[in-house]
């Protein structure tokens, strides 16, 4: 009897050996970081597009998916931050298009200077390419699309009016380290002040700089309702944002958590362009009660619009990874998108 007791006892053990690690690696929750520069304000469309997805996945994956948001670059500045998700140390990233772009550069056919009249025509584009642009994001930087959406125009911010060519001409203008970006500005006639995003606040409000260029949003997420007098309207291009996710943490996902993840990304994308307009009008609203005043578009916009859209061809090359004629197909093919 006892050598039966023993023999039942061994046996029990020997299952229990072999079945607990797998019962445990079924229990095991995955847990996602998802990082980005911004403050952790409601106002914030970084931020908001973080919290929506976070939400999202934790609740499509009853739990077994749990997310974490580090705003205010809690993990690295925006350049390590997108590095860091590219390898696969970070799961989740927030940011602009631009920064994403500089290495995945098709992209940047989607930030051409006046490439959309209208935010819908954007988001017509986006919807007809979106996997397109995903295969494309992942082949060349190891990230994937969860989120690709639009928060209003990007348009000048000054410490005094400018409604003409002629004015912005004089002062001293801070522009992003975009290509495109930085070749727009010179096409008007500005010598672009490069300064660091985190030391702009300051820079405006010593006059280190007199005007720089963005959109709505950053009016209360990053305070400079404080330090900006004035708008002008040349909504020269649409500011969009991304939430991407590192391809080596999707592959590391089972099948059933990766469908999870991509549903999740479907109701990020709906639930930030439903939002991000009235984010924006939120912003701006709040802003004019505060004293900022708009201008409107400038007196000559037909100019800036026919300098700014000039420069187009000097971009085909990148847009088409070397490939100029690549690139022109492209621009054709996101404008053709974008009016059907």
């Amino acid at each position: 009897m006892k050598i039966i007791v023993k023999a039942m006892i061994i046996a029990v053990a020997i299952l229990f050996a072999f079945s607990a690690p797998e019962a445990v690696a079924q229990d095991k929750k995955i847990e996602l970081r998802i990082g980005h520069a911004n403050a952790p304000l409601d106002d914030s469309m970084l931020h908001v597009a973080s919290v929506t997805f976070k939400d999202a996945v934790e609740k499509l994956s009853a739990g077994k998916i749990q997310a974490k948001v580090f705003p205010s670059a809690q993990l690295g500045s925006d350049a390590e931050m997108v590095n860091l998700t590219m390898t696969g140390a970070q799961d989740v990233f927030s940011t602009s298009l631009n920064l994403i772009s500089n290495y995945s550069q098709r992209l940047d056919a989607l930030i051409l200077p006046y490439m959309f009249p209208e935010p819908e025509n954007y988001r017509k584009a986006i919807s007809g390419l979106w996997g397109e642009f995903n295969d494309y994001l992942t082949k060349k930087a190891n990230m994937r699309l969860i989120a690709i959406y639009d928060s209003g125009y990007r348009h000048i911010m000054s410490l005094n009016p400018i409604r003409t060519l002629e004015e912005v001409r004089k002062v001293k203008f801070r522009v992003p380290p975009s290509p495109i970006m930085i070749e727009t500005h010179k096409a008007w006639g500005i010598n672009p002040v490069q300064i660091p995003w985190g030391e702009l606040f300051n820079a405006m409000q010593l006059k280190v700089v007199d005007a720089f260029e963005c959109d709505d949003s950053v009016l209360i997420s990053a305070r400079y309702n404080e330090v900006v007098k004035y708008i002008t309207n040349n909504d020269y291009m649409l500011q969009i944002s991304v939430l991407v996710m590192s391809e080596a943490t999707y592959k590391k996902l089972p099948p059933d958590l990766q469908k999870i993840v991509d549903q999740a990304s479907q109701e990020t994308q709906k639930s930030m362009l439903a939002k991000s307009q009235d984010l924006v009008k939120h912003c701006l609203d709040v802003s004019v009660k505060k004293g900022v005043k708009v201008l409107g578009k400038p007196t000559d916009y037909d100019s800036w619009v026919k300098l700014a859209r000039a420069t187009w061809p000097k971009f085909y090359q990148r847009v088409g990874d070397g490939d100029a004629n690549l690139g022109k197909q492209v621009v054709e093919k996101i404008f053709a998108a974008s009016k059907r």
